[in-house]
């Protein structure tokens, strides 16, 4: 399994993947060509092009079929490419199918990590998303996410029914599991097993309003999951049922939870145009809609007035950040269009309909109310306990709260209130754990000494010992309710730090040449501090170096 399967050779793609692809396309489609394609680093929008120019019922017939008896996901799993995995799986390529005869593709997904040293976690996730069954992973290595894997098998802490679905897991094959499978990965896994898959009913409604990304909606923030459910009830409700007037959600609570990240990711999971709008920089009317027809500067651009009018009577997205910064003048002349979907374009002077329109209100009002709920009657549950908490009493008090802040006609426009709540300590381990992968990869980066780039500090393998704990400690020193996941990053900063003083601590000085060799190894772990009588991050290089395998080419 280290060596990954053997690459297709098929043409000229060693020349140029892309072009070499693209010659393919009048010939008949083969699942070998694609394999060659994958091998050879063709670009996702390369692969895409290449299978729609097939009809989709060859594609389905032929894309299963074994190349050099390996499944088309396992060469797409050595690109460790999240993107070339998602167009793929977008032509029914089988989930279910194995790696190296028994292995799901999931756990061969993580274990080939072991040798290429590459970040896999969006494509597990992407796995995940698409359907992959969490349970093939031996749940007592994830149940309790934070924890680190063990080697070896806790019967106590697996269900007697999933136990027939790991036994591919062997010992040795265990053990590179437990090396391999990071924090976000296990919290994923976790929150995957968390959700109700889509009745075939939904997804016929769905894919019948292109809206099936929508139940992706889970996977792209940490936490939040009441806010999540409701985002993707009420959207999808919403559209299926054809409702003929604009769908407005308020994303109340403390910055940093979320609201922001999520928002920003609902146009693309909807295939519709998004326009994200800061309200700090809008002081008047004119500056978001425009002066009206007849008055001065009434063809300069406005933001709103021209992406509306551009999306006249389609689905699109407007993203108001930071909503309770606007003046009431600025609120009330979005009541109507708010309402009706009705909006008269202030160029034309032309009724345009914007009755399709999802609004998101994004504000920090409500975020003390948003909080005493929190520690009421949440903080002292288990994360796995939240689904069982209702919380229509807060968001009654939320809606009280905005009609007498705004005004009760601005509150009426509002459909959904969401709140965000503040991390549980095993979320904002995650928040940290994601903050860790980005400084692993950009060590990863080869080195460049050239100006502009002047990337020294670089071609190296940043070791984790215990993630979980090393994260969790992060969070605990770190995590501050009013900063959000922007108060976790600093404190991952002070490692990334650690790191950069280690890394300049010999008198080698860096060379390009060094990108031909091994990777340097630092190693990260908690070190108890005597005097003190707590742990602290130490960062060093422990001597060694490390090899990536030659197969991939993601993180």
């Amino acid at each position: 399994m280290e060596d990954g399967p053997p690459r297709v050779s098929y043409g000229d793609f060693a020349l140029d993947p892309d072009i070499a692809l693209g010659r393919q396309q009048p010939r008949p489609f083969s699942a070998e060509k694609l394999a060659a394609a994958l091998g050879h680093g063709c670009s996702p929008r390369a692969i895409k092009a290449y299978l729609q120019s097939h009809p989709r019922e060859t594609i389905e017939l032929e894309l299963n079929v074994l190349v050099r008896q390996h499944h088309i996901l396992t060469y797409a799993l050595e690109r460790n490419d999240a993107e070339c995995l998602k167009v793929i799986m977008e032509y029914g390529a089988d989930l279910k199918a194995k790696a190296f005869g028994d292995i799901p593709l999931l756990a061969y997904a993580i274990m080939r990590t072991k040798w290429t040293l590459q970040n896999a976690t969006d494509v597990v996730k992407t796995l995940l998303v698409y359907g992959a069954d969490s349970r093939c992973i031996p749940q007592d290595m994830w149940s309790e996410y934070v924890k680190t894997p063990k080697a070896e098998t806790d019967h106590k802490a697996t269900e007697p029914s999933l136990i027939t679905r790991t036994k591919w897991c062997t010992p040795d094959r265990r053990a590179v599991l437990a090396e391999t499978l990071n924090l976000t990965m296990r919290y994923y896994l976790w929150r995957a097993k968390r959700l109700e898959p889509p009745t075939k009913r939904t997804l016929q409604i769905a894919k019948a309003h292109k809206m099936t990304d929508l139940f992706k909606v889970p996977f792209q923030i940490i936490g939040q999951e009441p806010a999540t459910n409701l985002v993707v009830q009420n959207i999808y409700t919403h559209i299926a049922l054809r409702t003929p007037k604009p769908l407005v959600l308020a994303f109340a609570g403390l910055p940093g939870h979320g609201k922001t990240e999520l928002a920003g990711q609902l146009g693309r999971l909807l295939s519709v145009s998004a326009r994200e709008l800061d309200c700090t920089q809008i002081g008047e009317i004119s500056s978001l809609l425009g002066a009206p027809k007849g008055y001065e500067g009434h063809r300069e651009v406005s933001p709103l007035n021209d992406f509306l009018t551009q999306n006249s009577g389609v689905r699109c997205v407007v993203f108001m950040d930071e909503f309770d910064k606007t003046k009431m003048d600025v609120r009330e002349a979005l009541l109507k269009v708010m309402d009706t979907g009705m909006h008269r374009d202030r160029k034309s002077n032309l009724e345009i309909d914007a009755s399709q329109v999802i609004w998101i209100l994004a504000t920090n009002l409500g975020d003390t109310v948003i909080s005493r709920f929190h520690s009421k009657h949440i903080a002292t549950r288990k994360d796995a306990d939240i689904d069982k908490i209702s919380i229509e009493p807060l968001r009654k008090d939320l809606r009280s709260l905005f009609r007498s802040a705004y005004s009760p006609a601005i509150a009426g426009r509002i459909n959904v209130m969401v709140p965000f709540f503040p991390f549980s300590p095993n979320e904002q381990a995650v928040v940290a754990h994601k903050f860790v992968l980005d400084m692993q990869d950009k060590a990863r980066q080869p080195i460049d000494i050239n100006a502009p780039q002047l990337q020294f500090m670089a071609h190296s393998h940043i070791f984790v010992v215990d993630d979980g704990k090393v994260c969790q400690h992060i969070a605990d020193t770190s995590y501050e309710p009013e900063e959000g996941a922007r108060s976790i990053s600093a404190g991952v900063d002070d490692m990334r730090r650690k790191f950069g003083r280690a890394y300049s601590n010999t008198d080698e000085e860096v060379t390009d040449e060094m990108n031909n060799g091994p990777l340097t190894k630092f190693t990260v772990q908690l070190h108890p501090v005597s005097e003190t009588d707590e742990d602290e991050i130490t960062v060093f290089r422990d001597g060694s170096t490390v090899v990536a395998g030659p197969r991939g080419s993601g993180k």
